[in-house]
């Protein structure tokens, strides 16, 4: 029997905003303990090991359940020492630990260390909790990449472990009515390198911003000094490296689309955030995007700029006025009802009983 069956910890790798969404939301009803370290310090690997080997072993225990965001050398050992004291441990599917694309040097699976960290850790937890089915298994022809089917169960079909989808959640908002700038278009993703800026298809946004002058485009998130002065050199891309919340909100508020052509995603927040705020969505045929967009925006086949510009072209001469509020109103019902946080909120704790 536990001590207190009222404590729950919760281990990450780093901090986030959906990280912390899960810590409150949590700790309404639960006294929440978090455990992380700098885990991408390779130099401090064992001694971190060491510090959560003893703060486990000290707090397991007393604790009803262990929560652990994303599957890695952070999780291997929480899922172990909850199994050693039957405290049910369950491990949050977020993106790049269910998935390998070796052309990018991207996805936890293409690492053989920690393959083996994710394989210990979704064979011996009590549930995973994917933010999309779609990172237990999918294929997708979107981009020509070594492995088509990704996901979790492409790579260890032997896995066991039950799971249940639990989708991100955000906050419901009230349709804004602010007059937005007439073709113009926002995309955010922390681009740190040139990966990134492939992977998140930056590059299909660059040439389409230079083959339609007359269109607009604003980034956020674009860190890297070189690709930022790249991107400033195209005269109709303004680029922003970090923004506050309101400010972000104020951006997406004013534009008509919201872009998201990457080549591979888990439940992507910014694109929801955006859908939330009356931005069309116009998404990457990858993940769980088609479902979240739905028929509120529009689905890009393949990663071809040429071809992505052509569709765009077509969407932006295609819809009118009326068109484009429907569309509009739609996407912002459509997370207002299906990825609200109390449904998050909801299914966390239907987990704990």
């Amino acid at each position: 029997m536990k001590v207190n069956s009222n404590n729950i910890i919760y281990v990450y790798p780093s901090i986030s905003t959906f990280i912390e969404k899960d810590i409150d939301l949590l700790s309404r009803k639960y006294n929440v303990t978090t455990n992380t370290y700098p885990w991408l310090n390779k130099r401090k690997f064992f001694i971190n090991l060491i510090k959560q080997l003893f703060f486990l072993l000290r707090s397991t225990r007393k604790s009803q359940a262990v929560f652990v965001m994303f599957a890695g050398h952070w999780s291997i050992l929480p899922v172990l020492i909850c199994k050693l004291f039957s405290t049910p441990c369950f491990v949050i599917l977020g993106g790049s630990d269910c998935v390998s694309y070796p052309e990018f040097n991207y996805g936890s699976l293409r690492k053989s260390s920690l393959r083996f960290s994710i394989k210990m850790s979704i064979k011996y937890c009590t549930k995973l909790i994917p933010v999309a089915k779609e990172l237990m298994e999918y294929e997708s022809n979107y981009f020509d990449a070594k492995f088509k089917k990704q996901g979790i169960l492409s790579f260890f079909k032997n896995i066991k472990t039950p799971w249940t989808e639990i989708p991100n959640g955000y906050l419901k908002t009230s349709y804004p009515s602010s007059k937005r700038v007439e073709n113009s278009f926002i995309s955010i993703a922390k681009i740190e390198d040139e990966t990134r800026f492939v992977l998140k298809g930056i590059d299909h946004i660059e040439y389409l911003a230079k083959k339609n002058r007359n269109f607009s485009f604003i980034l956020i998130g674009i860190v890297n000094q070189q690709i930022l002065e790249r991107l400033n050199n195209v005269e109709n891309i303004t680029t922003h490296s970090f923004l506050s919340q309101s400010e972000i909100k104020t951006h997406l508020r004013n534009a008509e689309y919201y872009l998201q052509l990457s080549i591979s995603e888990g439940h992507p927040n910014a694109l929801c955030e955006a859908m939330s705020e009356g931005c069309i969505p116009i998404g990457s045929d990858v993940s769980s995007i088609p479902r979240i967009i739905g028929d509120t925006g529009f689905i890009v086949p393949k990663c071809d700029s040429a071809a992505i510009v052509s569709q765009i072209n077509k969407i932006t001469s295609d819809l009118d006025k009326l068109d484009k509020e429907a569309l509009s109103r739609s996407a912002n019902e459509r997370i207002n009802n299906m990825f609200n946080l109390e449904l998050r909120e909801k299914m966390l704790f239907d987990l704990l009983g």
